[in-house]
């Protein structure tokens, strides 16, 4: 499509706007409004060198929705050659579950870009990654996999059940599938306003 885009009458479609993506650097809030109910988003740099700036900013948030890219379970990290990014989240993850301000806080799991990760898994081994895995190099098998790795870290986590993990497969570029999981995050938000405030 790249001939497209060098065009002077490009103008991008709304599934290419979905596909842009922006590295987020620092601090990035956005409030919108979803029905009548009012949403601040903070999005944050997932990178090591963007941590500081931003765990100090979650004291008084309602959910946490944390994502991650399955489809770069075989690719390593920026920072570090030697860790796949996959072990990253999953680290970050975990921390981000036993840290004290995040103690009475739902969190929602997006793993997201399920689409590349489909196509990604008929040439690329999901061992490479996970050699303890011994399972099928299917979509449904490996998901399956990442969701438990996940769930355990979250249930580490817990001595009493004062928040819920949320586990949402998300094809970002997927209109239909967005739309869905977004209704059934609101709900999730709005349950977990509503519990912190007593109801």
């Amino acid at each position: 499509k790249i001939e497209d885009i060098c065009s002077a009458e490009y103008k991008p479609t709304d599934e290419d706007i979905l596909r842009c993506r922006g590295k987020t650097s620092g601090v990035v809030e956005t409030t919108f409004d979803v029905n009548g109910t009012p949403f601040r988003v903070v999005d944050v740099g997932g990178q090591r060198s963007e941590r500081r700036k931003w765990i100090h900013c979650f004291q008084n948030v309602t959910s946490i929705i944390f994502f991650v890219a399955l489809s770069e379970y075989d690719l390593k990290l920026v920072e570090d050659n030697n860790v796949y990014r996959i072990h990253e989240s999953q680290k970050l993850f975990g921390e981000i579950c036993s840290c004290r301000w995040f103690q009475n806080m739902d969190i929602i799991l997006f793993l997201n870009k399920t689409d590349l990760f489909k196509e990604k898994l008929e040439h690329s081994p999901f061992s490479q990654a996970f050699p303890e895995y011994t399972g099928k190099n299917t979509y449904e098998e490996c998901c399956k996999h990442i969701r438990k790795r996940f769930q355990a870290l979250f249930d580490k986590t817990i001595s009493e059940r004062k928040k819920k993990l949320f586990i949402h497969e998300t094809c970002s570029i997927d209109t239909s599938n967005i739309s869905f999981v977004f209704g059934s995050v609101r709900s999730t938000i709005l349950d977990s306003s509503l519990r912190q405030s007593g109801f």
